[in-house]
């Protein structure tokens, strides 16, 4: 499993709520096999057919915002990360500031 982790600072007071709707849209869209608003359709392929777990982590205080992408393998996570470095966070939703990709070799429940 590999993951992409892409960090954004500077993110509005109410983007973050702004952004957890427009996440859960974006994934209920993805299940029902339609692409959301605004996102070309060749990026939402890639990422509905190849992105396994979407984890997104939020500290409101500060204005971070991590985005945590998941695929199977090194080629999805490829496609994956050349398909969402073409989207532009939406307004109020700061700026991304680092991306890092990484193999998973851990991932379990402890409790």
């Amino acid at each position: 499993m590999y993951v992409r982790i892409a960090r954004f600072e500077g993110v509005e007071p109410g983007g973050i709520e702004r952004q957890a709707d427009a996440l859960h849209a974006a994934l209920d869209a993805a299940r029902s096999g339609n692409a959301p608003d605004g996102m070309p359709a060749e990026a939402f392929r890639t990422l509905a057919d190849r992105t396994t777990r979407v984890i997104a982590l939020a500290n409101a205080s500060d204005g971070v915002i991590l985005d945590l992408v998941f695929t199977e393998t090194a080629d999805d996570l490829a496609a994956v990360d050349s398909a969402l470095d073409a989207l532009s966070p939406a307004h109020g939703a700061g700026r991304r500031v680092a991306v890092e990709r990484y193999q998973v070799f851990a991932d379990a429940t402890v409790r």
